[in-house]
């Protein structure tokens, strides 16, 4: 029992590999690096599929792809990713969110804007 307790909690947190990377993936796009930042999110998502960040690095990949590099199909799998498998992620509505204001053509200020203004 106190195996099973011990095996449930350190699957919750993340390996010291992972966190490294989030925070090289953080680094880079400070450094306005987004190539690199978006291909080290990439690598947490291959590399760590069943993190508990794992919402994190796709929101952020889809982010970059939508945000620096105008790819809206590449940002709008991110997040659908996102509203698919983790309804109860704190970045659930904001991915709803982006994939709303991808569909709709807006840019997400005037998205929210719009919203404001109902």
């Amino acid at each position: 029992m106190i195996g099973l307790m011990v095996a449930g909690c350190s699957s919750k947190e993340p390996s010291k590999g992972e966190i490294a990377l989030f925070d090289l993936a953080a680094k880079a796009q400070a450094e306005n690096n987004f190539k690199q930042a978006l291909d080290i999110y990439n690598k947490i998502i291959e590399e760590f599929p069943k993190s508990p960040r794992i919402d994190k690095a796709l929101f952020m990949a889809g982010f970059i792809h939508y945000e620096n590099f105008n790819d809206t199909t590449q940002a709008a799998l991110a997040f659908q990713q996102i509203v698919d498998k983790f309804p109860q992620s704190d970045l659930y509505d904001d991915a709803k969110f982006m994939l709303e204001t991808i569909k709709s053509g807006q840019d997400p200020f005037t998205a929210i804007q719009n919203k404001i203004n109902k």
